[in-house]
Formats: structure tokens, sequence, C-alpha cells
């Protein structure tokens, strides 16, 4: 008990890869046919217990505390996410050659959900706790292989992992890292991660 009070932070990580961990190798691969429900679970699991810890740990209210108030920095957070996606999304893609009939579950999981929950997550919460303790850059690099990490139960579970997503993986995490701390707002990084995964299930 009194490393919980004095390591809330590190104990609510833990719980959240170990829950995390286990919906992906016991649950949800029998849940592929109710795409629906999936992005429900997931927003449950990453969002819930967040919540309850910025509301009771932090005392602080959750839209300010991930950054996504409706003031001026949200909207300068969105103007750095389209500029980026300006630069890095639709400067290398060719829109001619994608395959623009996607399922729901691409729709809503892959595109919608992941885009959401996991910037407010990594980039709302997380990478703004470490930024508590190290340095920026320290911060993103930490934040960068916990959100690598956090994609393995899904990529094992499924005979999927390879070591190109990893990489691809950790830097799109610094990406959007850079994005949020110049946008000042969780705005730009989802937006920014919306189209991001809405390009790659379009491929």
């Amino acid at each position: 008990m009194n490393f919980i009070k004095k390591q809330p932070f590190l104990v609510y990580l833990a719980f959240f890869y170990v829950v995390w961990g286990v919906y992906n190798y016991f649950i949800s691969i029998y849940l592929s046919q109710y795409p629906i429900l999936i992005g429900l679970i997931k927003s449950i699991i990453w969002l819930v217990p967040l919540y309850f810890y910025i509301k009771y740990v932090e005392k602080a209210k959750f839209f300010d505390f991930i950054k996504l108030k409706y003031n001026r920095d949200l909207f300068q957070g969105l103007g750095i996410g389209l500029l980026a996606i300006v630069v890095l999304q639709f400067s290398t893609v060719s829109f001619l050659g994608l395959n623009w009939n996607l399922s729901i579950d691409d729709v809503l999981n892959g595109v919608i959900v992941a885009g959401i929950v996991e910037e407010i997550v990594f980039r709302g919460f997380i990478f703004q706790k470490l930024s508590q303790t190290f340095d920026v850059f320290f911060a993103t690099f930490v934040n960068a292989i916990l959100f690598v990490v956090i994609h393995f139960p899904y990529w094992f579970s499924r005979g999927l992992f390879s070591w190109e997503y990893c990489i691809f993986i950790f830097l799109f995490s610094i990406v959007v890292t850079i994005i949020f701390k110049l946008g000042k707002s969780s705005s730009g990084s989802i937006l920014y991660h919306l189209v991001n995964n809405l390009i790659s299930n379009l491929r």
C-alpha cells in the first residue's frame, strides 16, 4: 500500500499494460465479428482508469489535463496537426491507388478509436507525466518505447510482430509527440493520428 501511495503512476502503468495484455491474448481474439464491441471495450480499458486517475490522483479536470480544453491551444493544435498532415502525409501518398472499400472495423477501430484513445493516453497523459520527471527528449524516447510495447499483445497474439512495425510505431510516436508539444494540445496529435491510420487502412 505504501508503494501505491508513493508511485501511483507506475501502478497505473502496470495495471493498464496487464489488463490490455490479458484482454488481447484471451478475449479479443474471440470478438473479431463484433467491431463495435471491440471499440467499446478498448475505450473502456484505455479511458475509464485514466479518468479516475486524473480525477482522484492528479485532482484535475480530465479535459484540462489531457489538453483538450476548448481554448486557443485547441485550435493551435489543430493547425499544427493539419500542417503535419500536408507535409508528412499528403506529400507522400498517391490517392489514385488507394482502396476505399473499408470495413466497419477498419473505420471504427483502426481509425477513430485508435486515433483518439491512443493519443489521449500516450500524449495527453503518459508523455506529460514523464515530462514531470525527465527532460522532454528522454520523455519522448520513453513514451515512444511504451507506445511500441502496448502494441505487443495484439501483434503477438495474432502473429503480426515484426521489427519493421516496431521501428515505424516508434518513429510515429516521436512525430505525434512533437505535434503535441508544438500545438500545446492533444487535438493536433489526434487529428494527425486519425489521418495517418486512415491512409494506412486505405493502402
